[in-house]
């Protein structure tokens, strides 16, 4: 990761021997490490975030396991979350991303496992409980 930034740094340091066959290899090898050092940590980031989120959510699902089985009502716990955007300034926006657990009480348990969660089915008499 360092590598690249010390090449290129020392092919510009390098410009005033007015040799172009020392500096322009120095600085056209050193720029590619930096951009592949940065494009392999926006990889190596984005893919902790998926992996921690996938242990979160079945974390989750390994509750709900636990305590649907100890409860009398039939419980489903499943992780949801919604993204918001903070403006501060001129700067560009701040993407927050907030979950939240929602507890499925009763017979909506069943039809939560079958049908698309994101969509209500239109029974509103079964309670829900969200956990902030």
């Amino acid at each position: 990761m360092l590598i690249g930034p010390a090449l290129l740094g020392a092919g510009l340091g390098l410009i005033s021997l007015k040799n172009p066959a020392i500096y322009i290899p120095l600085i056209c090898v050193g720029g590619v490490l930096l951009i592949l050092g940065f494009c392999i940590g926006i990889c190596v980031s984005f893919s902790l975030g998926v992996l921690r989120l996938k242990r979160l959510r079945n974390a989750v699902d390994a509750e709900s396991l636990k305590y649907s089985t100890k409860l009398p009502i039939p419980t489903k716990w499943h992780l949801n979350s919604y993204t918001t955007q903070r403006y501060i300034g001129r700067r560009s926006p701040t993407t927050i991303t907030h979950y939240y657990i929602v507890i499925d009480i009763g017979n909506k348990v069943n039809s939560a496992v079958g049908s698309n969660r994101s969509k209500p089915d239109g029974n509103l008499n079964e309670p829900s409980s969200y956990i902030v």
